[in-house]
């Protein structure tokens, strides 16, 4: 007998998948925001400063998930000091089936050049266990197989 995959507890084993890899949950973010957890990478002298959040996104209009961005990209603004401090923000809408989602893969950015800071927009569809991310710059990884790890725990 399969068990169900919901919402629920995507959320659980995603948060637990984050956490067994470094991330560390975030205390103080926007509300609609059910996770945000954040990551330092460090190479040679370049510290990246990482924030990955999820939100449901099934009964969201269309301004709201633009909203969302907006607040995401907020979280990393002060924390991201170009060349050396670059930050990336990752903002996860989770469905439980994304069928007219696909826009905010495209509209879901924000950049701020000057600063380093950059937001992108994933989806997670449960209904097919698939993640779909952003396409061209910037090429994030970080966060993904946690993603992707808590997608197949069940299969």
């Amino acid at each position: 007998m399969a068990l169900k995959y919901d919402h629920h507890t995507f959320m659980e084993n995603v948060a637990m998948c984050l956490l067994s890899k470094g991330w560390k949950e975030v205390g103080d973010y926007p509300e609609k925001f059910e996770l945000v957890a954040t990551r330092e990478e460090t190479t040679a002298v370049v510290k990246t400063r990482r924030i990955i959040a999820f939100l449901q996104g099934d009964n969201l209009s269309r301004e709201e998930m633009v909203k969302a961005v907006e607040q995401a990209h907020n979280l990393m603004k002060e924390k991201a000091k170009a060349p050396l401090f670059p930050a990336t923000s990752v903002i996860v809408f989770v469905f439980e089936k994304a069928n007219d989602a696909n826009w905010i893969l495209e509209k879901g950015k924000k950049r701020d050049v000057l600063r380093s800071n950059f937001t992108v927009s994933w989806i997670v569809d449960l209904s097919k266990r698939e993640l779909k991310k952003h396409k061209g710059f910037p090429i994030i990884n970080s966060g993904e197989s946690e993603i992707k790890e808590a997608l197949n725990s069940f299969l």
